[in-house]
């Protein structure tokens, strides 16, 4: 029922860092199903979380996410600050002035450029008109290179991106580019995906709203976050309880018996033989792929995953040049 939970026994146990403080009444969903039961969590470092219980339980969830090293921002500005992905730690305000120079003496210099950063003097946008600016040249002042950065092979349009995260139910501001880095991210806090809805609705050039989100919470994906191999195991699950061997064997026979009727079309649709076919050689060839996709999709809930097929191709390509050589053609020598 609702307003009830069972996870009362928690209260006052510790789990990892996290010590349980209440259990939460569950809540109902738009379509009237019981969300997950959630717990209130106090961490070491002092934060108090919502957590799902299940995940403190089976021990993923050991801290609100202080002691995570990846993907937390650096503590600069918003003018010196990351990308949203946080996994490149170069300073966006290196990457847009291209600096090839990081000053060593900016320990009290008063720019925040230049003691965040290590921007050197001559190379920033603001130099003659700066009180402060160093008149020396880096290799005077003893400012030493910086790796090469490469430009960005796309033209970024960088914005703030104001999002709640659903696992950990913080806001979190971001400065993304979603042409580059796409409509899929992380929470700098709690380290779970965060899906950029309102950015993917206001996802072209004239920014206005689109209502064709086309999210599945059966699957927990959309057009722009792929499904997880969670969630294909889950499938795969449910399938071998519905289907028996015999049923999948024979479904893998009938798609292999596709795939090759695909393999011939294609040869037909090339013309390499005389029967010729109506059906254009490119729509042929996206018949073989789906085909070969369905075959993958049925040896897969059957379990069947294929070798390494590195011996295999070693003997067919010595076959083949021990057949040149028996036919006196000659054959091209490996560089």
């Amino acid at each position: 029922m609702e307003g009830k939970t069972d996870y009362q026994y928690m209260v006052g146990r510790k789990y990892g860092m996290l010590t349980v403080t209440e259990a939460l009444p569950r809540e109902r969903g738009p379509k009237g199903n019981l969300k997950p039961a959630r717990v209130m969590c106090h961490c070491d470092c002092g934060n108090d979380i919502s957590i799902k219980a299940s995940m403190v339980l089976e021990g993923k969830r050991k801290h609100c996410g202080c002691v995570k090293k990846i993907r937390k921002p650096l503590q600069f500005s918003a003018e010196v600050e990351t990308k949203g992905s946080y996994e490149d730690e170069t300073p966006a305000i290196i990457k847009q002035l291209h600096a090839t120079w990081e000053c060593k003496s900016n320990e009290n210099s008063g720019c925040l450029r230049n003691e965040a950063a290590g921007l050197c003097c001559r190379e920033c946008d603001k130099y003659n008109g700066c009180a402060m600016a160093c008149k020396n040249f880096p290799t005077v002042c003893g400012a030493k290179r910086r790796h090469k950065i490469k430009p960005p092979a796309v033209k970024t349009k960088q914005c703030e991106v104001v999002e709640t995260c659903p696992n950990c139910d913080r806001e979190v501001t971001l400065v993304w580019d979603v042409r580059v880095e796409g409509f899929k991210a992380f929470c700098p806090y709690c380290g779970e995906r965060l899906m950029l809805c309102d950015e993917c609705q206001h996802r072209f050039d004239n920014g206005e709203f689109t209502d064709d989100c086309d999210y599945n919470g059966y699957s927990d994906t959309c057009r722009f976050n792929c499904i997880s191999n969670k969630v294909k195991d889950k499938y795969i699950a449910s399938i071998r309880k519905k289907l028996s061997k015999r049923t999948l064997l024979e479904g893998l026979a009938e798609e292999a018996s596709e795939l090759a009727k695909a393999a011939m079309k294609v040869i037909r649709a090339e013309g390499i033989n005389n029967n010729c076919t109506p059906v254009t050689p490119k729509t042929a060839f996206c018949n073989l792929v789906e085909e070969y996709g369905d075959v993958i999709t049925v040896a897969s809930v059957l379990g069947i995953k294929p070798k390494d097929n590195g011996k295999k191709l070693e003997r067919w390509a010595i076959r083949l040049s021990e057949v040149q050589k028996g036919e006196g053609k000659e054959v091209p020598e490996e560089n």
